[in-house]
């Protein structure tokens, strides 16, 4: 009887390591296609950071600017008061007015029974008055 037991447990010891087997070999399988996917990325890693390739792409082609090249704007402080600063510097955005010329050799050939309008230097600007709608009416 002791015989026969051990030969059923060795039976079962056998079945476990048959599960075990394939559970490794599952296992393997799965780190194997972890390292080379750790691999891959690795490279691809490595090529991003590799000189050469900066290199080739042009990335050490400009310098980068020197510190003293932007300039901030000067800060209005006119509000505080004091004279020295005050920002005097005007600004003129206005566009020069288009001129129209003409030259000699264009006036002899013209037509004269032809006529031509000259665009005016400062043509008239539409007027607009905006008014304000009276919300209510005083009643009485």
């Amino acid at each position: 009887m002791n015989k026969e037991y051990n030969l059923g447990k060795i039976k079962k010891l056998n079945i476990k390591v048959e599960t075990l087997k394939e559970k490794k070999d599952v296992v393997d399988g799965k780190l194997a296609r972890l390292l080379k996917s750790s691999k891959d990325l690795e490279n691809i890693i490595e090529s991003q950071r590799s000189e050469k390739v900066k290199e080739e792409a042009g990335y050490n082609v400009v310098p980068p600017p020197t510190a003293d090249l932007y300039l901030s704007p000067k800060k209005d402080l006119s509000w505080t008061g004091l004279p020295e600063f005050v920002d005097d510097t005007v600004t003129d955005y206005s566009r020069p007015s288009p001129t129209v010329a003409s030259t000699l050799s264009e006036d002899q050939n013209k037509d004269t029974s032809t006529s031509e309008e000259v665009a005016s230097t400062n043509p008239s600007k539409p007027f607009v008055k905006f008014v304000k709608p009276k919300d209510s009416q005083p009643e009485s």
